[in-house]
């Protein structure tokens, strides 16, 4: 085991070749060697010492939302002073993380994809990696009257500054140039 640490291998892998292990054990009816303390006390060592690697993202949360919008209001003076593309991006990102929405589906979005209302905007997404019968689903973006940062106020903002014309065909989020 430690040979294999030695050449770069994983933890998991590790593991995986233990699981091997012990079904073959329990295969030929042998003595399970892998439950032994020993091999418990070097798994736990290689734990520790394995390259670990991991494909997943970290989440990007209402924790990283709240620190971006305080440096925004600390360093800029609100959102308001944002230029468009710092805008767009970061209505983007608080649009998804409060929607559920992913990027890809967030970026094909168009203006007229999106109802809005006093109290919600209802957006439709025509086209997502979950939706295999193509019908489209609708996110709901709330309006919260309680909340001094309202994901509802910063799109109103958003569409505001984007000044779009109504008879055009256009991206909500249009792509940066």
């Amino acid at each position: 085991m430690l040979h294999i640490a030695q050449t770069g291998k994983t933890f998991s892998f590790v593991e995986s070749f233990l699981s091997s292990l012990s079904f073959l054990y329990r295969f030929y009816l042998i003595h399970n060697d892998v439950l032994d303390s020993s091999v418990a006390d070097v798994k736990k060592f290689l734990s520790k010492v394995c390259v670990s690697r991991s494909n997943r993202k970290e989440a990007f949360g209402s924790e990283e939302i709240r620190k971006i919008w305080d440096k925004i209001d600390a360093e800029m003076g609100g959102v308001e002073k944002l230029s468009n593309t710092e805008l767009r991006t970061f209505v983007m990102a608080v649009f998804q993380h409060k929607t559920f929405c992913r990027f890809s589906d967030a970026a094909e979005l168009k203006l007229n994809d999106v109802l809005f209302d006093m109290d919600f905007f209802k957006i439709n997404i025509r086209y997502s990696k979950n939706d295999q019968e193509g019908v489209g689903h609708d996110v709901v973006l709330t309006r919260n009257p309680y909340a001094l940062r309202s994901a509802h106020m910063l799109m109103c903002l958003y569409l505001h500054r984007m000044h779009p014309d109504p008879r055009e065909d256009v991206y909500l989020f249009p792509p940066l140039q």
